[in-house]
Formats: structure tokens, sequence, C-alpha cells
């Protein structure tokens, strides 16, 4: 999934605002690299490598300026990122750990499908909740 599919599904964000968090997303981008916080995409960073330059941000004049006058939409944007790249972590862990149990030859057809079903259902109602 990616990030605008992510704020589509899982926020009441209008058309206009997403588009705007998806700006503001590649402005901080820019912004962290002129400001060497980071060498690399947010796109690439780890969800602790993203925390640390989100609180570094939070301290930088550029971008308290930039999102003061953005009425924290660059702030707002970043908590989305964020958020978005942990949905996608448990989405990798969830993928692994169903596939763990498709090939765990101690487990009948059976057991798979209900442990499966029950991890499914769990993911359904860590994003709901």
């Amino acid at each position: 999934m990616i990030f605008t599919e992510y704020l589509i599904n899982n926020t009441n964000l209008s058309h206009s605002s997403i588009e705007h968090y998806e700006g503001g997303l590649r402005a901080i981008n820019k912004l962290a690299i002129e400001e060497k916080l980071i060498d690399e995409p947010l796109e690439e960073l780890s969800i602790g490598e993203l925390e640390i330059v989100f609180e570094l941000l939070r301290h930088n004049s550029s971008f308290i300026n930039k999102d003061t006058v953005g009425r924290r939409m660059y702030s707002n944007s970043l908590r989305h990122f964020i958020s978005y790249k942990k949905s996608e972590s448990h989405l990798k862990v969830d993928e692994k750990l169903i596939e763990s149990i498709q090939h765990d030859k101690m487990l009948s057809v059976t057991e798979k499908e209900s442990l499966i079903k029950s991890r499914i259902g769990q993911g359904i109602f860590r994003e709901k909740f």
C-alpha cells in the first residue's frame, strides 16, 4: 500500500488534504536533506529513524517556520507518514508469520487455517483500533 492509499483508507481527510499531505511530505524530505538531517529519502528510513528525524525537525527553525505558516500541515503529514510506515511494517510481519505457518510441517491443514484466520483477524482489529 502506498501513502496515498493509506490516507484514503485510514483517515477522513478530503482529497485536497491528502494532496497537501503528499506535497508536505515531499517538502519535508527536501528540507531534511538540505538541513543534513538525512541523506536518503524519508521512504527509505525505518520507523525509529523517522521518529528521530521528526524530533530533530521539531527543533529546527526552518521547519518550525514552515510548519507554523502551513498551520501544522507539515508535522501532521509526517505523523501520518509514520503511522503509514508502522502499518506497513505490521503487514510485513503478518506476511512472514503467515508464510511460516503455511510451511510448518507439524501443523495440520485445519490448524494452519485457524491460525492464519486468527492472525488476519488480529491485523484487522489492530487497524480499526
